[in-house]
């Protein structure tokens, strides 16, 4: 059942209500129509890690910035906080995809991947995605 109401003015204009609410995030407000199914905000959060990361690590390669330590500084972040965002660079190409479609374990979150992401692609498979299947 859609709220969405659209009606003729006498004017000939028509005026479209559409129910929203705000949802306060980490990054300020955001709006939401009613109807409009939620997107998941750990998937955003992991997605939007991955490709900082990415980002960031492109930065370093290309030498526009010598290390973690100036690109820390220019973007007013922690450095530990810049050096954990690049490791995800690293994720394992699968994982990626999961995550992209959104069909990845609910348990799998930006923390859990922070919290010391093995180089490995089997190692990640292991530690990221078969425990938190079963």
């Amino acid at each position: 059942m859609s709220q969405i109401r659209t009606e003729r003015l006498e004017n000939g204009n028509i005026r479209v209500t559409i129910p929203i609410v705000f949802k306060q995030t980490a990054n300020g407000r955001r709006i939401e129509a009613v109807d409009e199914p939620q997107e998941n905000d750990n998937r955003q959060a992991m997605l939007m890690a991955i490709a900082r990361g990415r980002r960031w690590q492109k930065l370093i390669d290309d030498g526009e910035v010598a290390s973690v330590t100036e690109l820390a500084r220019i973007i007013g972040r922690n450095e530990s906080y810049v050096a954990g965002v690049i490791r995800l660079a690293c994720l394992a190409p699968d994982i990626v995809h999961s995550i992209i479609a959104g069909d990845f374990p609910p348990l799998l979150s930006l923390g859990v991947m922070k919290g010391g992401m093995p180089f490995s692609w089997e190692e990640q498979r292991k530690r990221f995605i078969d425990p938190l299947r079963r």
